[in-house]
């Protein structure tokens, strides 16, 4: 357990370091104003769910939700 709170907190963190260089002020490949600057990752993280995605987002979302649930089924099993 210690291992997965190591590593949402390492993601977590860079998160924050992006957050906080305005890396997603603004969107130049969907020519879109994100906004998602001035705030923790928790509200990041709030604000982003609230959004409705495209085809190609949602492909995005399910690979990382199993690559996600792959890392901590890893990690129980070296345990």
């Amino acid at each position: 357990m210690k291992e997965i709170n190591n590593l949402l907190n390492s993601i977590k963190e860079d998160l924050q370091t992006r957050i906080d260089n305005n890396e997603f002020e603004y969107c130049d490949k969907s020519d879109m104003q994100l906004d998602l600057i001035d705030m923790n990752t928790d509200e990041f993280v709030e604000r982003v769910d609230d959004w409705d995605f495209t085809g190609a987002d949602n492909s995005i979302w399910y690979a990382t939700q199993i690559q996600t649930l792959e890392k901590v089924i890893s990690i129980l099993e070296e345990k």
